[in-house]
């Protein structure tokens, strides 16, 4: 089992908007594993979970900064509730390649 944590910085240009997405979450089984992350919405009031599917492969020599690269299935829940505004619940689709250290 490992810690999980995600930070999704967004960049809105017309309006301006700028906002934070902290993703805290646990992962089972590292190479290849099940994890769940919570979602909070910095200044916002959309908060929910996200379920994710990960695989990941080692790079041949490890001692770089870097020891291997990963894709990532998610599937992200949220809850909106604005106080001015009808509530929604977006659910969505992703993927996500990268590195792991």
């Amino acid at each position: 089992m490992a810690f999980d944590l995600e930070l999704v910085p967004s960049v809105q240009n017309s309006p301006r908007k700028v906002s934070l997405t902290v993703h805290p979450g646990v992962v089972w089984g590292v190479g290849h594993g099940f994890g769940m992350r919570a979602a909070f919405d910095i200044n916002s009031s959309q908060l929910g979970f996200t379920p994710l599917l990960n695989k990941s492969w080692r790079f041949g020599d490890e001692k770089g900064f870097f020891k291997s690269y990963f894709v990532e299935a998610d599937l992200p829940v949220r809850f909106n509730r604005p106080v001015a505004g009808p509530d929604t619940n977006p659910v969505t689709f992703a993927m996500h390649f990268g590195l792991g250290f």
